[in-house]
């Protein structure tokens, strides 16, 4: 018989579950980038989406997902001629990395979003995911 022990998320802390990894080359893409390079760096990289960044200091301008590459190509927009910087979502949601994860997924499920910029010090310090809540969920009552 499997004892089920007391789980409690709220113990769940985002810098607990986040993707620090993907910060760096892997995760980030350029606005003149066409969506079908930001979709072939998403499969080879196993993620879901990118933040673009531009400029000499490259600053964060957005975030690219799959939903985005799918809609492009349902929209019968050519993935070789749409450009990363006409489709990214400009607006992007930032999460403490004290923050507790019940209230981030609360967040993402009310602005129907999959993943947030883990943010601390005036620094992207990382992404956190449905996934990556989901997996640290599963984790624990595993356990």
């Amino acid at each position: 018989m499997i004892k089920h022990q007391k789980f409690n998320m709220k113990n769940l802390k985002a810098k607990d579950v986040m993707n620090e990894t993907q910060i760096g080359e892997l995760l980030i893409i350029n606005p003149d980038t066409s969506i079908y390079n930001a979709a072939e760096k998403m499969r080879k990289n196993e993620v879901h989406s990118l933040l673009v960044v531009s400029g000499k200091n490259q600053k964060v301008s957005g975030i690219i997902t799959t939903y985005d590459v799918v809609k492009t190509i349902t929209e019968s927009r050519s993935p070789y001629e749409t450009l990363v910087g006409d489709v990214m979502s400009e607006e992007l949601i930032y999460v403490s990395p004290d923050k507790d994860v019940i209230h981030t997924l609360g967040v993402m499920l009310d602005k129907n979003i999959r993943n947030m910029v883990v943010f601390e010090n005036k620094k992207i310090i990382g992404m956190l995911t449905f996934t990556d809540i989901i997996t640290a969920f599963l984790k624990q009552k595993l356990k």
